[in-house]
């Protein structure tokens, strides 16, 4: 048997009351590999037998220990020493060798001098879409150190998202935000994940509710009216949003950045992106498509990746000690393989460009769009609303 017990597992049994109680822990490969990891219960996990917090021979204590049985585990904290038994058929004691780890301080090391890792637990993402991309971007933030997600999306996982999607045959027919929930808290022990069956697109009002004190916003849905929805509300409350999109057959894709309140919001990046490129000949570009098209689960990846560097790039800013500075500009254009046509005439380019405030924008600048659009100032407008509906008859 390999037993691995973390140092955090082992912090939290020292101060439990009562002195003794039910180990909790998870088994794999056959019950070869045994992890304690949590003091209490946990979904996922069974009563692997009996921990205990006491002085003396480990025979004595076995035999005060009551309802253990055969390979049941005995852990015992005798001040600061930890020992651990298996409980052989005639309820003899076997000394288990154990791995202990430091479960929450080693996680990061592989990227520690990359940034500050404690920046990030606290940090708290909404995102809003979680098929292959929302789901892959979900995957890399968790790994880098995000702490709080909530992750918002109405679809089940089906058979064809299986070839792209980060869950797998076990997750067929779950709800997406519970598959790629269960997924992150398995990724990283700092991971808190509320999930949220809704369609944004019937329900704003709750969808502001849920980006209320949120540091950032994905937007990975394939839905344009999703998209403008959400752009208007977490612009409304100054809320960052990255959105991210790959182009049909996977020959590229983009990423955008709207931050708040004197950059461009995406409804100026779909308003200045219109006429700026060409798509290849046979490739027909729609963000308001909400039909896959075929692609590879990788060319849909190099965009989410994108998208999740940006989006760290952006949770990290003000750290001193970061190598992930910020992109040059607001939008990358990412390009899989070049055609006739196409921005790009070589495979794996990208591009950078600025994407200004549309100074009559009606989200961002709604007073100037008013004025130039309907001759009069917001305000004018909502009151002339208001006295129209006040003067219609009531029933």
């Amino acid at each position: 048997m390999y037993l691995l017990i973390s140092d955090e597992f082992l912090a939290a049994l020292r101060v439990l009351p009562g002195g003794q109680g039910d180990l909790w822990g998870s088994r794999a490969d056959h019950g070869s590999v045994v992890r304690l990891v949590e003091p209490t219960r946990q979904e996922g996990q069974e009563s692997l037998g009996r921990w205990v917090r006491q002085t003396g021979k480990a025979e004595d204590i076995g035999k005060d220990l009551k309802d253990v049985t055969a390979g049941q585990l005995i852990l015992i904290l005798d001040g600061d020493e930890t020992r651990c038994f298996v409980v052989e058929p005639d309820k003899t004691l076997q000394p288990q060798p154990f791995e202990q780890v430091k479960l929450y301080t080693d996680y990061h090391s592989r990227i520690e001098g990359l940034f500050d890792p404690t920046r990030l637990p606290e940090k708290r993402v909404v995102i809003v879409g979680l098929g292959s991309g929302g789901s892959a971007i979900a995957s890399e933030l968790v790994r880098a150190g995000v702490g709080h997600f909530d992750l918002v999306d109405f679809d089940r996982l089906s058979v064809p998202n299986l070839a792209r999607h980060i869950c797998g045959l076990s997750d067929l027919g779950r709800l997406k935000v519970d598959a790629v929930a269960d997924f992150l808290r398995n990724a990283s022990p700092v991971a808190k994940v509320k999930t949220y069956d809704m369609n944004v697109t019937t329900d704003p009002d709750r969808l502001q509710e849920i980006l209320q004190g949120a540091d950032l916003v994905i937007g990975a849905t394939d839905s344009e009216d999703a998209k403008s929805i959400l752009n208007r509300i977490a612009w409304r409350l100054k809320i960052p949003a990255v959105y991210a999109a790959a182009y049909d057959l996977g020959f590229g894709g983009d990423v955008f950045l709207a931050e708040p309140p004197d950059g461009a919001c995406y409804e100026c990046f779909h308003r200045s992106t219109g006429d700026m490129f060409s798509p290849p000949d046979d490739v027909t570009l729609d963000y308001g498509k909400t039909i896959s098209q075929p692609a590879l689960g990788l060319d849909v990846r190099f965009v989410s990746l994108i998208a999740a560097r940006v989006a760290l790039a952006y949770l990290l800013a003000g750290d001193t000690t970061s190598r992930l500075h910020s992109y040059s500009t607001n939008w990358v254009l990412w390009g899989n393989w070049p055609q006739s046509g196409w921005v790009f005439n070589q495979p794996l380019m990208s591009d950078f460009i600025q994407i200004d405030p549309d100074p009559v924008c009606p989200v961002c600048h709604p007073d100037a769009y008013s004025q130039a659009f309907l001759g009069i100032s917001k305000e004018e407008a909502a009151a002339e609303v208001k006295d129209l509906l006040d003067s219609l008859p009531s029933f």
